[in-house]
């Protein structure tokens, strides 16, 4: 049971820097834009899949264990907005994204 704490610390962990790093960039991205009004998206994802016993054809214990993490984050700020005469829409936005993934065999 130690091993599985350890590994989902170990999880943890990486996900808290991943994130700190995103929000650390998200607030250097978002300072370019301070005096103007500001809306965009941001989305967060993470996974884990826990740590598995490999098995053969027979259904047999291989000795092998594995694990798998991954966590993304996406950001769209729009730049530029326009409508002109007809109603369209015109716009540009810039985009930031990112994953992780760590798998352990």
């Amino acid at each position: 049971m130690g091993n599985k704490n350890k590994a989902v610390s170990h999880v943890i962990a990486q996900v808290r820097r991943f994130l700190q790093k995103s929000i650390l960039i998200l607030l250097l991205f978002s300072g370019v834009f301070i005096n103007t009004k500001l809306c965009g998206q941001v989305q967060i994802e993470s996974s884990y899949m826990a740590p598995s016993d490999y098995r053969d054809d027979a259904n047999t214990k291989t000795g092998g264990r594995g694990d798998f993490k991954d966590a993304s984050l996406l950001m769209q700020i729009p730049a530029y907005m326009k409508t002109n005469e007809s109603g369209q829409v015109t716009a540009w936005a810039i985009a930031l994204s990112g994953i992780y993934a760590s798998m352990n065999n």
